[in-house]
């Protein structure tokens, strides 16, 4: 296997496949209500809504940039990188779903498709390649899925 096909593989199976740590995207997500989604198990902390969106921004710059859009950033700590939300949005919950399976879909098609030279070539207006980006992006996913795991399992326990 190649790299990028590595790559693609542990990306499929942390969405919906078997990964050495535990449980996949689609198992954690299940069952999240966007009442759950949208409510901030301490003061000060994240929800799983800002979760999920945080993920997708950075999810969306590594689509971006693999698809050549280098105007496309995600400036750390903005609006972009980490909204806020504070009140329940069935509408947003299923929005931010579908974006999770719509950037899913994304990555696999365009890793699927990519040369072996694109892993070494930089990210436009960065001092690091696709490779780092691409294991950033998983790395990044699995961290945050843990958070979402452990608030979803809060909030449950307190209903």
């Amino acid at each position: 296997m190649t790299e990028i096909q590595n790559l693609l593989a542990l990306l499929k199976n942390n969405y919906n496949g078997q990964m050495w740590y535990g449980n996949n995207f689609l198992h954690v997500l299940k069952g999240i209500t966007h009442e759950i989604a949208f409510t901030r198990p301490f003061a000060g902390a994240h929800n799983i809504a800002e979760l999920l969106a945080h993920m997708l921004a950075w999810r969306q710059f590594a689509i971006q940039q693999i698809k050549g859009n280098t105007a496309f950033t995600v400036e750390i700590d903005s609006e972009q990188d980490w909204p806020v939300y504070n009140q329940p949005d069935a509408g947003l919950w299923k929005q931010l779903s579908e974006e999770l399976q719509q950037t899913q879909t994304e990555l696999e098609t365009l890793l699927g498709n990519a040369p072996p030279a694109l892993l070494e070539q930089t990210v436009p207006g960065t001092e690091f390649n696709f490779y780092l980006l691409l294991h950033g992006i998983l790395h990044h996913d699995v961290y945050h899925l843990a958070q979402i795991a452990l608030v979803k399992r809060q909030l449950q326990a307190q209903t």
